[in-house]
């Protein structure tokens, strides 16, 4: 979720100087969360998650050729929050993803989607690249 919200800051940077170049560079370690017993949300959780980095430079030079940002939404399903869960212990964080994450994703997938387009004023037709990330807050 960071490199969205790294992309909404150097958006925001570039708009206001058209001379500014931002560097992105993101890391996810999802190892370090590897957990040995044999449970379908261990399963789960590995599959899904997995280490990665990736970089992106953002500038305010609109004669450059590439992706344009054009809108960010931020929506929240607050109703589950068994999808996700986190626990300190000693020496190590214990991450569990549970295996129905998907199902959940899925029955609000069209409203999440249909929701960011009308705060857009866009339709499906107009999109051409999607990024879309799913996180769980407790409350």
């Amino acid at each position: 979720m960071a490199a969205v919200h790294a992309l909404k800051i150097a958006d925001a940077f570039c708009k206001t100087d058209k001379n500014a170049n931002v560097l992105i560079v993101c890391i996810e370690l999802c190892t370090l969360h590897f957990q040995k017993e044999n449970t379908v949300d261990n399963i789960t959780s590995s599959m899904l998650f997995g280490d990665g980095a990736a970089a992106v430079l953002v500038t305010g030079n609109e004669e450059q050729e590439g992706l344009t940002i054009d809108h960010f939404i931020h929506w929240w399903y607050k109703k589950e929050n068994r999808i996700w869960h986190g626990n300190f212990l000693p020496g190590v964080f214990l991450m569990t993803l549970s295996s129905y994450v998907a199902d959940v994703v899925e029955e609000n997938f069209n409203e999440l989607v249909n929701g960011a387009l009308a705060d857009a004023g866009l339709d499906k037709e107009t999109i051409t690249h999607w990024c879309i990330h799913p996180e769980v807050k407790k409350y």
